[in-house]
């Protein structure tokens, strides 16, 4: 006879026979001696219940133990996933160093050559300026020319007394 398994009166001829309405109601009483029959139906239900309980108990660990392996098997999932996208940032953030260096070489390059050509231009312009002195040392009509100053913008204006447009 199994614990689990236990029924108190299970027999087909056991003396089990439920109390009178009146004694379920009040009870025994002091110096009552309970019947045998009552005594079985009691310890009948009793046990029925626990059995009752017992099966719905080991339903509920079947359904928990199978709610635990499902989400132990979605953490895992996740945890992969997880994995996955750690090293996909970690390739993003090598990729975006490398991209963030090399930007920064060729801006610092296109700067350098900003600074060149601008250096240029000025010394140009500087050199055209002195010219065109000279020119008019010699050609009093000669016309004025805007020529940016070291400081200036880099655009070369001139005008004609016969033709107003403005080069830029």
């Amino acid at each position: 006879m199994s614990a689990i398994n236990f029924i108190w009166a299970q027999a087909q001829d056991a003396n089990v026979r439920e109390p009178i309405k009146e004694l379920t109601e009040k009870g025994w009483q002091h110096r009552d001696i309970p019947k045998a029959s009552n005594m079985n139906w009691i310890f009948n239900q009793i046990s029925n219940n626990l059995f009752a309980l017992r099966k719905e108990i080991q339903q509920h660990a079947i359904e928990l133990k199978n709610k635990i392996d499902d989400h132990t098997s979605r953490l895992q999932e996740q945890e992969a996933v997880l994995a996955s996208l750690k090293n996909e940032l970690e390739v993003l953030s090598e990729n975006h160093i490398k991209f963030k260096n090399c930007t920064n070489q060729q801006l610092s390059r296109s700067l350098r050559a900003n600074d060149f050509n601008t250096g240029i231009a000025r010394q140009i312009c500087l050199q055209l300026k002195v010219l065109e002195q000279n020119i008019r040392h010699y050609h009093v009509d000669f016309p004025e020319f805007n020529w940016p100053l070291p400081e200036g913008i880099l655009t070369v204006v001139y005008e004609e007394e016969n033709e107003p447009n403005n080069l830029t």
